[in-house]
Formats: structure tokens, C-alpha cells, sequence
């Protein structure tokens, strides 16, 4: 199993779909390609958002879910507004089971050809102080990513720090194989 582990940076690489074309006026990208794209992420928590002032921005990342339950409520309006590259992202709550995570996950999401990969927003909750639990938790994620690439056949982009990644996932990376 193979995914892109995004590092919370400001930057872009190696994440534009195949399918997006030159008459998007943006280049592919290739695994050796240093451009960098500039984009933002953006949820219910920035309320009213003034469109005109976004056209700077290669790409937008919305959040679509969270956790078993929760659909962001400005999704949709969110989602619609859109007018450059987007994508969508899940922010994954890691006490519950991948499963259901990834089927709230797709079934809201709404992408579509030229769109971002699925995206899982993998960070520090509460849960994770829980030491006992890590196991678990990282399998939960690795449920949640098989479920999602099989379903759509991409690899989903994991968005993350690199502080976090390396103190909470991979010390327990080993158990989910």
C-alpha cells in the first residue's frame, strides 16, 4: 500500500490528477519536479468566504467530514464555489472505526474526474495521549485508507505534520501489516 504523506508546508508537488489538462494552465507534475503550487484549506470555521479575493490560489482543499457523523455544514457551498483545482479532505477522528469514516467520507465527498485525490486530514486529537490505543488507531487509519482506494483506485494523500507522523504513526506502522 502506497500513499502520499503531505506535509503541512504551503506547498504543492506531485498531487495535480493525471487528468488535469494544460488548459488549466498548470503543469504536471512528475516525482522529480521542484514547482511549487499554493493553495489552502478551508472549512465551516472561516464562515462567510469572499470568492473574489481566492483566484490567486493553484488549488483549495475543503473539508467535507469528520469523524462517524459530522458533514462540515459549508461543504456544499464550499465545494460549489470552487473555481480552481479542489479537493475535498476527511479530518480523521482515530477512536472510531476506519470504515465507517471512509463510507461517510465517500459518500460525501462528491469528487470527480480532474479533482484532487481524497484527502485525510491526520493530526493530534485527544485520543492519541490514549498509548494503549495507538495500535488500534493506526489500523483504524489503514482500514480507512484501503477502504477509500479501493472504492475510488487512487491513493489517498495523507495531510499531516512530520512531527506527528513520525511520533504517533509510524512507531506503529508495523503492526497494521
Amino acid at each position: 500500500m502506497r500513499f502520499i504523506v503531505l506535509i503541512l508546508a504551503g506547498l504543492f508537488c506531485n498531487l495535480i490528477p493525471s487528468n488535469v489538462t494544460d488548459a488549466q494552465n498548470l503543469p504536471l507534475v512528475t516525482q522529480s519536479d521542484s514547482t511549487k503550487y499554493f493553495g489552502i484549506d478551508i472549512s465551516h470555521h472561516q464562515r462567510d468566504i469572499d470568492w473574489n479575493h481566492l483566484d490567486t490560489f493553484s488549488f483549495i482543499i475543503c473539508k467535507a467530514t469528520e469523524g462517524v457523523k459530522i458533514v462540515d455544514p459549508k461543504f456544499k457551498s464550499n465545494w460549489e464555489n470552487i473555481k480552481c483545482i479542489k479537493g475535498s479532505y476527511h479530518f480523521f477522528r482515530p477512536q472510531f472505526s476506519g470504515s465507517i469514516q471512509a463510507n461517510l467520507y465517500l459518500k460525501t465527498s462528491n469528487l470527480s474526474s480532474g479533482d484532487l485525490r481524497p484527502i485525510l486530514d491526520v493530526e493530534w486529537t485527544k485520543a492519541w495521549k490514549n498509548k494503549k490505543m495507538r495500535k488500534i488507531y493506526v489500523k483504524n487509519l489503514y482500514q480507512m485508507i484501503t477502504i477509500i482506494e479501493k472504492q475510488t483506485g487512487d491513493e489517498p494523500i495523507i495531510y499531516t505534520t512530520a512531527l506527528f507522523w513520525n511520533n504517533y504513526i509510524l512507531p506503529y506502522h508495523n503492526f497494521v501489516f
